[in-house]
């Protein structure tokens, strides 16, 4: 881990930390789908899966109740 890396992290809200992790968790898989790691099946359906979450933590956060899956 790069030392400058944590301190990027420090600054940021937890909102912030959640929408840096989403983003970089697509590029893994677009990295993944690219190198024949997985499956165009398995990248879409993670890629859902990374949509609903996010959905989901946006729902909660406006108060709204949410639906365990």
């Amino acid at each position: 881990m790069e030392a400058g890396c944590s301190d990027e992290w420090a600054d940021l809200t937890p909102e912030e930390k959640k929408r840096k992790l989403y983003e970089k968790q697509k590029v893994l898989l677009g990295t993944f789908l690219e190198h024949g790691a997985i499956t165009q099946e398995q990248h879409d359906k993670r890629m859902n899966d990374l949509i609903r979450i996010q959905s989901d933590i946006k729902e909660s956060k406006h108060g709204r109740e949410t639906i365990s899956r």
